[in-house]
């Protein structure tokens, strides 16, 4: 896992990333197959904020491929935002 300071934010880096996906966010199963990007891909183990691997068993990290978010021309901050959003 790496972090990342860039004057007053920090970047978190998935290890679990692969070439050419960002990481999205934690989710649960559920809330993942609800997500309309062909690119999704479920991960194996979902980290809080600070680095810490998170133990809860239905809760996962979730990747996107970039070209999908370009091709879209949607904003990672702006989804990311908008899932906080949901009920």
């Amino acid at each position: 896992m790496i972090v990342m300071m860039h004057q007053d934010t920090v970047q978190f880096s998935h290890p679990e990333t692969r070439r050419g996906e960002v990481f999205l966010a934690n989710m649960s199963a559920e809330m993942y197959r609800c997500l309309d990007w062909k690119s999704k891909r479920l991960g194996r183990s979902a980290y809080d904020g600070d680095g810490n691997e998170i133990s809860f068993a239905d809760w996962h990290p979730v990747f996107l491929e970039k070209r999908e978010l370009m091709t879209r021309g949607v904003s990672l901050t702006a989804l990311r935002r908008e899932l906080r959003d949901l009920p």
